[in-house]
């Protein structure tokens, strides 16, 4: 078989790939006809690498014919790319041209946009200015009178609107020249109403101290006569408490001696009644002290216990109970 499946050198690269051009069809068709009634003896190695070589044959043709579409392609691409530049310097300098021509014109719409800009802003400061604000005073509005009167009108400028602008600036003007005359007036109206408040404050002041130096001295003549009757009545009853103490001092004495004499009774009877609990407590207390000292001695002593160690040890056990007797011993204390 031969070495390709078609002749490739047949093939015309700008035939194959036109718009219109069915080759690459007739071309798949071809090799699909020269291929579709071949036998392979796949028990063979003959056949099996004939089998092989028109498996290559085809994949080296669709490479080749694969690869002649890129590089027709890369063609078509640089060309674009020429193209393209040449487009770009066309638009470029075109446009450059255009904006040349149209430049007076140009300036000119951005001088009028700028003019009307400037007219209405100049309408929307005389509109601010004149709106009123209920926080104003005279002087505030005095103030944006003067502002508006600053404003300048330049025919040049204003052109047309000239006229209508001038009106409005006036208007504004007006406007707040008749807001200036009514708070002026209702500045005036306060200001005097504030003047008869103080007047009335202080008449209302004055009278006011008229009546407390009055009340004051009428109080004062009323404590004078009150205190007069109140010493009188003072002396009458300091004369009278002077004879009761008098009698009184008296009762207390001889009350006085019948309480000394029961004092001096209930004192001997108390102090013979805290001798006897002494005595009481002393012989209760002994009485507890030798019970524990003989339960000691139980606890300590033996058959074999000599009478020397018993009354050796007999003393100092009494030390012990004595001292936690008198708390010198401290955790430990005795129920008596």
């Amino acid at each position: 078989m031969d070495s390709e499946i078609i002749n490739l050198e047949l093939i015309d690269n700008t035939q194959l790939w036109s718009r219109e051009s069915e080759t690459h069809i007739e071309i798949v068709e071809e090799i699909k006809k020269q291929v579709e009634n071949l036998v392979f003896d796949l028990e063979t190695k003959k056949g099996i690498d004939e089998c092989k070589s028109v498996a290559f044959k085809i994949s080296k043709t669709k490479t080749f014919i694969d690869n002649e579409g890129k590089e027709f392609v890369s063609k078509i691409k640089e060309q674009a790319k020429i193209i393209d530049n040449k487009r770009k310097y066309i638009r470029d300098e075109l446009d450059a041209l255009k904006d040349k021509v149209r430049e007076p014109v140009t300036k000119l719409e951005h001088a009028e946009k700028q003019r009307i800009s400037f007219i209405e802003s100049t309408r929307l400061q005389m509109k601010t200015l004149s709106n009123y604000d209920w926080s104003d005073n005279a002087a505030a509005v005095q103030e944006r009178i003067e502002k508006v009167s600053k404003i300048m009108l330049d025919t040049n400028i204003f052109q047309d609107e000239y006229k209508n602008v001038f009106n409005e600036r006036n208007e504004a003007l007006l406007k707040l020249e008749n807001i200036k005359i009514t708070l002026e007036a209702n500045e005036a109206a306060a200001a005097e109403l504030e003047k008869i408040k103080r007047e009335n404050e202080r008449l209302r002041q004055e009278a006011e101290t008229q009546e407390r130096i009055k009340q004051a001295e009428e109080k004062a003549r009323k404590d004078a006569e009150a205190k007069a009757k109140r010493e009188k009545e003072e002396a009458i009853e300091a004369e009278r408490k002077k004879t009761a103490a008098a009698e009184a001092i008296r009762d207390k004495a001889a009350e006085a001696e019948k309480l000394k004499a029961k004092a001096e009774r209930e004192k001997q009877e108390a102090i013979e009644a805290e001798a006897k609990a002494r005595q009481a407590d002393s012989e209760h207390r002994r009485k507890i002290n030798i019970e524990s000292l003989g339960d000691m001695e139980i606890l300590l002593f033996t058959n074999e216990t000599t009478q020397e160690m018993r009354e050796a040890t007999r003393e100092i056990l009494k030390v012990i109970i004595s001292g936690i007797a008198k708390n010198r011993i401290r955790n430990i204390n005795i129920q008596y």
